[in-house]
């Protein structure tokens, strides 16, 4: 860092802080790490990978100051790890314009396009606002600010939540105020991450449903606690239900997922009528529904 001629908040500074995460992690078969020394004092050093007959240099970092540390580093990396290998994948350079003319003075073969991949799960393509849903006695709607009393009543109630699996007043990571739970569930529909339902008879929130932990290839959990006042008539099997089914069939999920602690005997019997079981674990019970 004292050598690197770069503000604290460029590209480059943020990509040699990830370096230093990833040469932290433990040791793997397949990541080749070296270091080059003068004398004692580390002035590069270096992570690469063989794929086939390419060897691939993920992360390579020297002392500047050290004037052909680079390209000696390189010469010391083939040399060390490159055997049975044609080729040499120097990536990509962070916007760095010093290290791309370097990396061209090496006579690339070949300088590949760069893609940006950023992932949508199916909330962002299909979900543009909480829809209203309709059960025979129920109804699952979004979460509005006149419901922020009966929620907080549902959240905080830490005796009915102790199989929930999830410390609510522990994740806003903040002091608890009135509208905490409800702008949590609002920012997390905002950015798509998940969908809270309130769960309504005749007009008052007795629960919710929440659909969340998506994967990106397919799959949602769903969760659904009901007030203890309302619990024992089959109103969180049913709006179980309806979620699942709005997920699978209006959403285009193609999986669902649930699990529930082994000793909530109530849970248990709510998702075996909504779902399949596949597998248990020393703590959980795990369901599935499939399209």
């Amino acid at each position: 860092k004292a050598e690197f001629p770069k503000d604290s908040g460029s590209k480059a500074m943020a990509e040699l802080e990830l370096s230093k995460k990833m040469m932290a992690m433990p040791d793997k078969p397949w990541l080749l790490r070296g270091g080059m020394f003068d004398g004692e004092k580390l002035i590069a050093l270096s992570l690469c990978e063989k794929c086939g007959e390419t060897l691939i240099i993920h992360i390579e970092k020297a002392l500047y100051s050290y004037a052909g540390a680079y390209p000696a580093m390189v010469q010391a990396e083939v040399a060390a790890f490159g055997d049975g290998c044609a080729y040499v994948n120097r990536e990509d350079d962070a916007g760095d314009r010093g290290l791309r003319t370097s990396k061209l003075q090496y006579g690339p073969a070949k300088l590949a396009p760069k893609y940006h991949f950023l992932p949508q799960n199916e909330l962002l393509r299909h979900v543009s606002a909480i829809p209203e849903l309709k059960t025979e006695r129920l109804t699952l709607s979004a979460i509005t600010e006149a419901d922020i009393p009966a929620y907080n009543a549902l959240v905080l109630d830490s005796d009915r939540n102790r199989w929930w699996g999830y410390d609510d007043v522990g994740g806003l990571g903040a002091p608890v105020t009135e509208r905490s739970f409800y702008d949590v569930a609002r920012r997390d529909f905002e950015n798509r991450m998940a969908v809270n339902f309130a769960v309504r008879l005749n007009g008052t929130l007795i629960g919710e449903a929440v659909l969340y932990n998506f994967d990106y290839r397919g799959s949602a959990e769903l969760g659904c606690r009901i007030d203890k006042a309302y619990a024992g008539n089959g109103y969180g099997t049913e709006a179980f239900r309806c979620a699942a089914e709005w997920g699978l069939y209006q959403v285009n999920l193609s999986r669902i997922v649930a699990k529930c602690y082994k000793e909530n005997e109530a849970s248990y019997k709510m998702l075996s009528a909504c779902m399949r079981r596949n597998g248990e674990d020393e703590t959980f019970f795990y369901f599935e529904k499939l399209v």
